[in-house]
């Protein structure tokens, strides 16, 4: 599943936190459009629900070296 297709099951008020490296993570929203677009073909790994309405996203690659 990748992280736009889980935004299209997910409330409108859910936050993603994608992990992208070591202590690093990127917040965001479905009204977050570029960022969605820039992350949203990413693979997930596995996700987390870290409060209510926030998922944490762990990716099945390492986002630091596939942006780059």
């Amino acid at each position: 599943m990748t992280i736009k297709e889980l935004a299209a099951v997910m409330a409108d008020d859910t936050t993603f936190t994608v992990l992208i490296g070591p202590d690093q993570e990127v917040v965001i929203g479905k009204e977050d459009k570029a960022l969605m677009e820039a992350l949203g073909d990413v693979l997930i790994d596995h996700a987390i629900v870290n409060t209510a309405n926030r998922l944490c996203i762990y990716a099945c690659v390492d986002l630091r070296r596939a942006m780059a």
